[in-house]
């Protein structure tokens, strides 16, 4: 489990728009700590990459709620579901109804404009 969180937050570290360096250190955290202090770095907050992302376009909504899932997922099948979520699959589904949704409202408006006489032609895109 822990190779695919690592592997999604691979994916992630081309989302947030900045050229970041990674830097990886052997030995306990003080170790590592002393590194970026002597460098003036620090190290990033939880979630702080998801949420350049997010902020930048580049993850909507659904997909930082699945990597959220997928970080405190514990069985096989909740690791799945997340990667699906986190994939698009249930962000084109929503955007879907959102269509649907919008073609609905527009035929209504146009209803209550012009009236149940007239003929509405259902197939034209511009309604």
């Amino acid at each position: 489990s822990r190779a695919v969180v690592q592997g999604v937050l691979a994916a992630l570290s081309s989302l947030h728009f900045q050229k970041v360096p990674s830097l990886s250190s052997n030995g306990d955290s003080s170790t590592g700590n002393k590194t970026l202090k002597r460098l003036a770095l620090r190290p990033a907050d939880p979630g702080e990459f998801t949420q350049r992302a997010y902020a930048h376009g580049k993850l909507g909504l659904v997909e930082v709620e699945a990597l959220a899932d997928l970080i405190v997922s514990d069985t096989s099948l909740q690791r799945k579901q997340a990667l699906q979520q986190f994939d698009g699959r249930l962000s084109r589904l929503y955007m879907g109804w959102r269509e649907e949704l919008i073609k609905g409202l527009a035929h209504a408006e146009a209803v209550i404009d012009f009236g149940d006489d007239e003929v509405l032609d259902e197939d034209e895109d511009d309604v």
